[in-house]
């Protein structure tokens, strides 16, 4: 239903840009500098560091949020991802993934923290409150510590992920706990 429910409102949008004449450069119009602002504007995200505090806070959300997808891909397929990067190397690609996944999830829930900080506390003055930038921040930071806590309560029911050295540390004082309890939270 939610499928559907989204091809019907992008039809609406596609019909929209379908009808619309472009004003301007043509399409193919100097390709080399409309990809350095693609580069710029969209993933480097520049005009985020005009207050440069504020810019590192939302690029560690924004990349931090986009790395971790690598882990709810493989949540999602149910371990085909990490079965396939173990391979090569004897697991040393997945372990380095898990590492790294560790510490960008704390820096991710710790910008989520920040950012809550600037909205609710330190209120600077350009910084516009809103149910929806809250609501947005919350839903991040409830997925990154969901799928970061679930790592570590799998490794507390089950046994440990190779790379993943924060939830390692997290979960050892859990082990002593039932195991039907670790499973269910995990």
């Amino acid at each position: 239903g939610s499928a559907a429910f989204f091809a019907l409102a992008m039809a609406r949008h596609l019909r929209i840009f379908a009808a619309a004449r472009p004003f301007g450069p043509g399409l193919f119009a100097d390709i080399p500098a409309r990809t350095l602002g693609l580069i710029r504007y969209a993933f480097v995200q520049t005009k985020m560091f005009k207050d440069r505090r504020a810019g590192l806070m939302h690029f560690g959300i924004f990349w931090g949020f986009v790395l971790l997808t690598v882990g709810t891909a493989n949540a999602v397929t149910g371990g085909i991802i990490q079965t396939v990067l173990s391979i090569p190397f004897d697991g040393l690609i997945w372990a380095a993934i898990s590492a790294m996944q560790n510490v960008v999830a704390v820096g991710v829930l710790g910008a989520i923290l920040w950012a809550f900080e600037r909205r609710l506390i330190s209120r600077p003055e350009r910084l516009t409150y809103s149910r929806d930038g809250l609501l947005i921040l919350a839903m991040i930071g409830g997925l990154v510590a969901a799928e970061f806590f679930a790592q570590v309560f799998e490794i507390a029911a089950f046994s440990d992920v190779p790379g993943a050295f924060i939830a390692s540390f997290l979960a050892a004082p859990l082990r002593g706990l039932d195991h039907g309890l670790l499973a269910a939270a995990f």
